[in-house]
């Protein structure tokens, strides 16, 4: 995870980094809607990254739900709520 801070000409809204995507910090004020457009977007990337590394045998949908399960745990350790929130709520969604 990166956070993005930059100052200067270009303002850009501070986010953190999950995968290649930019997700705003102000993740938490975001409308439901909104939140599921980022958390689709994220899930999605991560997929992508599956795809490509995983022996087709193995359910990638299951394998996801693993990855996320441990990388909550390890957010949550460095007190990446954030984060936390990201993958809980991609969580959400994969298990209905």
């Amino acid at each position: 995870m990166q956070r993005n801070n930059q100052k200067g000409s270009q303002k850009l809204p501070k986010s953190i980094q999950i995968g290649n995507l930019q997700v705003p910090e102000d993740y938490f004020k975001l409308h439901s809607v909104d939140k599921e457009t980022v958390c689709v977007m994220v899930m999605n990337d991560i997929l992508d990254i599956i795809d490509k590394q995983l022996p087709q045998h193995i359910n990638r949908l299951d394998f996801l739900d693993k990855v996320l399960d441990s990388s909550i745990v390890t957010n949550l350790e460095e007190e990446e709520y954030l984060v936390v929130q990201v993958l809980t709520d991609i969580k959400q969604l994969i298990n209905g």
